[in-house]
Protein backbone atom coordinates (compact mmCIF):
# COMPACT_ATOMS: atom_id res chain seq x y z
CA UNK A 1 0.00 0.00 0.00
CA UNK A 2 1.66 3.76 -0.87
CA UNK A 3 -1.57 5.78 0.13
CA UNK A 4 0.01 9.03 0.99
CA UNK A 5 -1.10 11.45 3.75
CA UNK A 6 -1.86 13.85 0.95
CA UNK A 7 -4.43 11.00 -0.59
CA UNK A 8 -5.99 10.40 2.60
CA UNK A 9 -5.92 14.23 3.49
CA UNK A 10 -7.98 14.62 0.08
CA UNK A 11 -10.72 11.51 1.64
CA UNK A 12 -11.29 13.44 4.53
CA UNK A 13 -12.08 16.76 3.05
CA UNK A 14 -14.01 15.21 1.18
CA UNK A 15 -16.40 13.13 2.97
CA UNK A 16 -17.05 16.77 5.16
CA UNK A 17 -17.66 18.59 2.05
CA UNK A 18 -19.25 16.15 0.62
CA UNK A 19 -19.11 17.51 -3.04
CA UNK A 20 -15.61 17.57 -5.03
CA UNK A 21 -16.39 21.35 -5.94
CA UNK A 22 -16.18 22.27 -2.55
CA UNK A 23 -13.52 19.87 -1.70
CA UNK A 24 -11.42 20.82 -4.60
CA UNK A 25 -11.87 24.48 -3.55
CA UNK A 26 -10.74 23.85 -0.16
CA UNK A 27 -7.46 21.44 -1.04
CA UNK A 28 -6.68 23.71 -3.64
CA UNK A 29 -6.86 21.35 -6.53
CA UNK A 30 -9.22 21.46 -10.06
CA UNK A 31 -12.01 19.05 -9.41
CA UNK A 32 -10.71 16.27 -11.91
CA UNK A 33 -7.60 16.68 -9.73
CA UNK A 34 -8.90 15.69 -6.35
CA UNK A 35 -11.04 13.25 -8.84
CA UNK A 36 -7.74 11.02 -9.75
CA UNK A 37 -6.61 11.21 -6.41
CA UNK A 38 -8.79 9.37 -4.73
CA UNK A 39 -8.71 7.08 -7.46
CA UNK A 40 -5.35 6.65 -7.21
CA UNK A 41 -5.98 6.26 -3.57
CA UNK A 42 -8.55 3.64 -4.50
CA UNK A 43 -6.13 1.63 -6.28
CA UNK A 44 -3.57 1.50 -4.12
CA UNK A 45 -5.87 0.09 -1.24
CA UNK A 46 -7.29 -2.05 -3.56
CA UNK A 47 -10.90 -1.31 -2.49
CA UNK A 48 -13.59 1.12 -3.59
CA UNK A 49 -14.26 3.77 -1.26
CA UNK A 50 -17.21 5.86 -2.78
CA UNK A 51 -20.51 4.68 -4.01
CA UNK A 52 -20.44 5.90 -7.80
CA UNK A 53 -23.99 4.90 -8.34
CA UNK A 54 -25.23 7.45 -6.03
CA UNK A 55 -26.82 10.68 -6.80
CA UNK A 56 -24.16 12.46 -4.67
CA UNK A 57 -20.98 11.52 -2.53
CA UNK A 58 -21.23 8.81 -0.68
CA UNK A 59 -18.76 6.59 1.35
CA UNK A 60 -19.24 2.97 0.63
CA UNK A 61 -18.68 1.01 4.20
CA UNK A 62 -15.43 0.13 3.57
CA UNK A 63 -15.07 4.09 2.84
CA UNK A 64 -16.47 4.75 6.06
CA UNK A 65 -14.03 2.12 8.01
CA UNK A 66 -11.19 3.66 6.02
CA UNK A 67 -11.83 7.34 6.88
CA UNK A 68 -11.84 6.79 10.28
CA UNK A 69 -8.78 5.34 10.15
CA UNK A 70 -7.16 8.27 7.65
CA UNK A 71 -8.61 10.80 10.39
CA UNK A 72 -6.26 9.03 13.32
CA UNK A 73 -3.33 9.11 10.91
CA UNK A 74 -3.35 12.81 9.68
CA UNK A 75 -4.28 13.35 13.44
CA UNK A 76 -0.74 11.49 14.48
CA UNK A 77 1.19 13.14 11.69
CA UNK A 78 -0.12 16.59 12.95
CA UNK A 79 1.04 14.97 16.58
CA UNK A 80 4.56 14.27 15.23
CA UNK A 81 5.39 16.88 13.55
CA UNK A 82 4.39 19.27 17.25
CA UNK A 83 6.40 17.21 18.77
CA UNK A 84 9.90 17.39 16.76
CA UNK A 85 8.76 21.20 16.44
CA UNK A 86 8.74 21.29 19.89
CA UNK A 87 12.05 19.48 20.45
CA UNK A 88 13.63 21.97 18.12
CA UNK A 89 12.20 24.77 19.82
CA UNK A 90 14.08 26.23 22.72
CA UNK A 91 12.15 29.35 23.86
CA UNK A 92 9.21 29.75 24.84
CA UNK A 93 6.17 30.40 21.79
CA UNK A 94 2.76 30.42 22.59
CA UNK A 95 -0.28 28.71 24.25
CA UNK A 96 -3.90 29.02 23.43
CA UNK A 97 -6.64 27.88 25.77
CA UNK A 98 -10.28 28.15 26.56
CA UNK A 99 -12.20 28.52 29.95
CA UNK A 100 -15.72 28.96 30.94
CA UNK A 101 -17.61 32.31 31.88
CA UNK A 102 -17.58 31.11 35.52
CA UNK A 103 -13.88 29.69 35.73
CA UNK A 104 -12.36 33.08 33.69
CA UNK A 105 -13.88 34.80 37.31
CA UNK A 106 -12.09 32.75 39.41
CA UNK A 107 -8.47 33.08 37.66
CA UNK A 108 -8.10 34.06 34.37
CA UNK A 109 -6.58 37.53 35.63
CA UNK A 110 -5.02 36.45 38.68
CA UNK A 111 -3.12 33.55 35.93
CA UNK A 112 -2.77 36.38 33.30
CA UNK A 113 -0.72 38.60 35.72
CA UNK A 114 1.51 35.73 37.15
CA UNK A 115 2.46 34.47 33.38
CA UNK A 116 3.34 38.30 32.47
CA UNK A 117 5.38 38.53 35.81
CA UNK A 118 6.98 35.02 35.39
CA UNK A 119 7.45 34.51 32.11
CA UNK A 120 6.76 37.84 30.28
CA UNK A 121 8.18 36.41 26.40
CA UNK A 122 5.10 33.80 26.72
CA UNK A 123 2.56 34.88 24.00
CA UNK A 124 -0.93 33.87 25.45
CA UNK A 125 -4.21 33.77 23.94
CA UNK A 126 -7.20 32.76 25.87
CA UNK A 127 -10.55 32.48 24.87
CA UNK A 128 -13.53 32.88 27.38
CA UNK A 129 -16.69 30.89 25.86
CA UNK A 130 -19.00 28.13 26.59
CA UNK A 131 -17.85 24.12 27.35
CA UNK A 132 -19.24 22.89 23.83
CA UNK A 133 -17.67 25.85 21.69
CA UNK A 134 -14.81 25.24 23.70
CA UNK A 135 -15.22 21.06 23.07
CA UNK A 136 -15.19 21.89 19.66
CA UNK A 137 -12.20 23.72 18.76
CA UNK A 138 -9.85 21.32 21.21
CA UNK A 139 -11.39 18.84 19.09
CA UNK A 140 -10.21 21.05 15.82
CA UNK A 141 -7.03 21.66 17.53
CA UNK A 142 -7.73 24.98 17.42
CA UNK A 143 -6.89 25.37 21.26
CA UNK A 144 -4.06 23.23 23.33
CA UNK A 145 -6.12 22.47 26.47
CA UNK A 146 -9.92 24.10 28.19
CA UNK A 147 -10.94 24.54 31.99
CA UNK A 148 -14.78 23.68 32.38
CA UNK A 149 -16.78 22.30 35.36
CA UNK A 150 -15.66 18.77 35.66
CA UNK A 151 -19.33 17.70 35.95
CA UNK A 152 -19.95 18.80 32.15
CA UNK A 153 -16.80 16.83 31.12
CA UNK A 154 -18.03 13.54 29.32
CA UNK A 155 -16.48 10.60 29.34
CA UNK A 156 -13.96 9.75 26.48
CA UNK A 157 -10.98 8.03 25.59
CA UNK A 158 -10.43 10.51 23.06
CA UNK A 159 -10.22 13.14 26.54
CA UNK A 160 -7.88 13.33 29.07
CA UNK A 161 -8.82 15.19 31.68
CA UNK A 162 -6.58 16.60 34.90
CA UNK A 163 -8.62 17.34 38.05
CA UNK A 164 -7.94 20.83 40.02
CA UNK A 165 -8.29 21.31 43.41
CA UNK A 166 -11.81 21.48 44.72
CA UNK A 167 -13.25 25.38 45.43
CA UNK A 168 -16.34 26.20 48.46
CA UNK A 169 -19.37 27.75 46.45
CA UNK A 170 -22.45 29.45 47.82
CA UNK A 171 -25.54 31.57 47.32
CA UNK A 172 -25.01 34.89 46.99
CA UNK A 173 -27.38 38.34 47.44
CA UNK A 174 -27.46 42.26 47.32
CA UNK A 175 -26.47 44.44 50.45
CA UNK A 176 -29.46 44.55 51.92
CA UNK A 177 -31.29 41.74 50.53
CA UNK A 178 -34.51 41.00 51.99
CA UNK A 179 -33.29 36.93 52.50
CA UNK A 180 -30.35 38.72 54.77
CA UNK A 181 -32.95 39.26 57.62
CA UNK A 182 -33.54 35.92 57.76
CA UNK A 183 -30.62 33.76 60.20
CA UNK A 184 -30.83 30.02 58.33
CA UNK A 185 -32.38 29.30 55.02
CA UNK A 186 -33.11 26.67 52.93
CA UNK A 187 -33.00 27.13 49.22
CA UNK A 188 -36.62 26.65 49.03
CA UNK A 189 -36.52 30.00 50.72
CA UNK A 190 -35.20 31.38 47.52
CA UNK A 191 -38.40 30.78 45.66
CA UNK A 192 -39.58 34.00 45.64
CA UNK A 193 -37.07 35.29 43.70
CA UNK A 194 -34.97 34.39 40.43
CA UNK A 195 -31.54 32.58 40.24
CA UNK A 196 -28.99 33.65 38.34
CA UNK A 197 -26.62 30.95 36.62
CA UNK A 198 -23.93 30.89 34.14
CA UNK A 199 -25.07 27.22 32.91
CA UNK A 200 -25.46 24.91 35.68
CA UNK A 201 -23.78 21.29 36.18
CA UNK A 202 -26.64 18.83 36.02
CA UNK A 203 -26.40 17.78 39.47
CA UNK A 204 -26.42 20.77 41.30
CA UNK A 205 -29.70 21.61 38.72
CA UNK A 206 -31.01 18.66 39.92
CA UNK A 207 -30.51 19.50 44.13
CA UNK A 208 -31.93 23.07 43.40
CA UNK A 209 -35.28 21.14 41.58
CA UNK A 210 -35.21 18.91 44.85
CA UNK A 211 -35.25 21.59 47.22
CA UNK A 212 -38.04 23.63 45.28
CA UNK A 213 -40.14 20.40 45.25
CA UNK A 214 -40.14 20.92 41.86
CA UNK A 215 -42.31 17.91 39.90
CA UNK A 216 -40.17 15.82 37.54
CA UNK A 217 -40.19 17.25 33.93
CA UNK A 218 -41.84 21.01 35.57
CA UNK A 219 -39.12 23.83 34.16
CA UNK A 220 -37.36 26.04 36.61
CA UNK A 221 -38.73 29.18 36.23
CA UNK A 222 -37.52 32.98 37.20
CA UNK A 223 -34.45 31.56 35.59
CA UNK A 224 -31.86 34.03 34.39
CA UNK A 225 -29.02 31.62 32.71
CA UNK A 226 -26.04 33.90 31.08
CA UNK A 227 -22.37 32.76 29.46
CA UNK A 228 -20.99 36.60 30.89
CA UNK A 229 -20.65 35.98 34.66
CA UNK A 230 -20.24 39.95 35.09
CA UNK A 231 -23.20 40.48 33.82
CA UNK A 232 -24.78 37.89 36.08
CA UNK A 233 -22.32 39.76 39.06
CA UNK A 234 -23.81 43.43 38.34
CA UNK A 235 -27.41 41.78 38.24
CA UNK A 236 -27.16 40.41 41.61
CA UNK A 237 -25.99 43.59 42.64
CA UNK A 238 -28.97 45.76 41.59
CA UNK A 239 -31.76 43.12 41.71
CA UNK A 240 -33.36 40.51 44.38
CA UNK A 241 -31.69 37.59 42.27
CA UNK A 242 -29.95 34.94 43.76
CA UNK A 243 -26.74 34.83 42.60
CA UNK A 244 -25.03 30.78 42.65
CA UNK A 245 -21.38 31.01 42.32
CA UNK A 246 -17.99 30.06 44.12
CA UNK A 247 -16.41 32.41 46.55
CA UNK A 248 -13.56 32.88 44.76
CA UNK A 249 -15.59 34.34 41.74
CA UNK A 250 -16.88 37.33 43.72
CA UNK A 251 -14.34 37.62 46.51
CA UNK A 252 -13.84 41.35 45.18
CA UNK A 253 -17.91 42.45 45.24
CA UNK A 254 -18.31 40.43 48.83
CA UNK A 255 -14.96 42.63 50.11
CA UNK A 256 -16.50 45.84 48.52
CA UNK A 257 -20.06 44.77 49.91
CA UNK A 258 -21.87 45.04 47.59
CA UNK A 259 -22.76 40.85 46.97
CA UNK A 260 -23.10 38.76 50.59
CA UNK A 261 -23.25 35.40 51.32
CA UNK A 262 -26.47 33.26 52.73
CA UNK A 263 -26.45 31.36 55.36
CA UNK A 264 -27.93 28.14 54.31
CA UNK A 265 -28.63 24.87 56.03
CA UNK A 266 -28.64 22.06 55.14
CA UNK A 267 -26.00 23.52 52.73
CA UNK A 268 -26.96 22.85 49.14
CA UNK A 269 -23.93 24.25 47.43
CA UNK A 270 -21.93 21.23 46.50
CA UNK A 271 -17.69 22.43 45.65
CA UNK A 272 -17.08 23.23 42.36
CA UNK A 273 -14.78 21.13 40.89
CA UNK A 274 -12.61 22.24 37.92
CA UNK A 275 -10.39 20.58 35.24
CA UNK A 276 -8.05 21.13 32.55
CA UNK A 277 -9.46 19.21 29.21
CA UNK A 278 -6.68 17.98 26.50
CA UNK A 279 -6.77 15.81 23.50
CA UNK A 280 -5.79 12.72 25.40
CA UNK A 281 -2.74 11.92 22.42
CA UNK A 282 -1.39 14.80 22.01
CA UNK A 283 1.36 16.21 24.41
CA UNK A 284 1.32 18.95 26.17
CA UNK A 285 3.65 21.40 25.08
CA UNK A 286 6.00 23.16 27.93
CA UNK A 287 4.04 26.65 27.28
CA UNK A 288 0.47 24.62 27.85
CA UNK A 289 2.40 23.20 31.29
CA UNK A 290 3.46 26.39 32.24
CA UNK A 291 0.16 28.07 31.77
CA UNK A 292 -1.89 25.11 33.39
CA UNK A 293 0.53 25.30 36.49
CA UNK A 294 0.05 29.04 37.39
CA UNK A 295 -3.70 28.42 37.19
CA UNK A 296 -3.22 25.53 39.48
CA UNK A 297 -1.75 26.93 42.13
CA UNK A 298 -3.97 30.41 42.19
CA UNK A 299 -7.06 27.93 42.25
CA UNK A 300 -4.94 25.65 45.12
CA UNK A 301 -4.36 29.16 47.40
CA UNK A 302 -8.47 29.57 46.73
CA UNK A 303 -9.38 26.26 48.24
CA UNK A 304 -6.85 26.18 51.17
CA UNK A 305 -8.79 29.56 52.18
CA UNK A 306 -4.93 32.08 50.99
CA UNK A 307 -7.32 34.68 49.23
CA UNK A 308 -10.60 34.44 51.33
CA UNK A 309 -11.37 37.46 53.19
CA UNK A 310 -11.06 37.68 56.85
CA UNK A 311 -14.40 37.39 58.83
CA UNK A 312 -16.41 36.14 55.57
CA UNK A 313 -19.11 33.97 56.12
CA UNK A 314 -18.88 30.86 54.50
CA UNK A 315 -22.10 30.23 51.75
CA UNK A 316 -21.09 26.66 50.47
CA UNK A 317 -18.77 24.03 51.42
Amino acid sequence: MEASLRQLQHLVVLAEEMSFARAAQKVNLSQPALSRSIQALERDLDIALLDRAARRVTLTAAGRQVLERARRVLFEARCLKRDVDLIRQHALGEVSFGVGPHSAAIFLADMLIALRKEHPGLHVRPEVNSWDVLHDKLQKEAIDFFVTDLGSVPSSDALSVRRLPPLPTGWFVRKGHPLLRRPRLSIGDFSPYAFAFVPLPAALLRKVRHALSLPEGEALHRLVECNNFDVLKTLAAQSDVVLYASEAAVRREVRAGSLQPLETAPDPAPPLVLAAVRLARRTLSPEAEIAIGAMNGIIAAFADGAARPPGKRRAGG
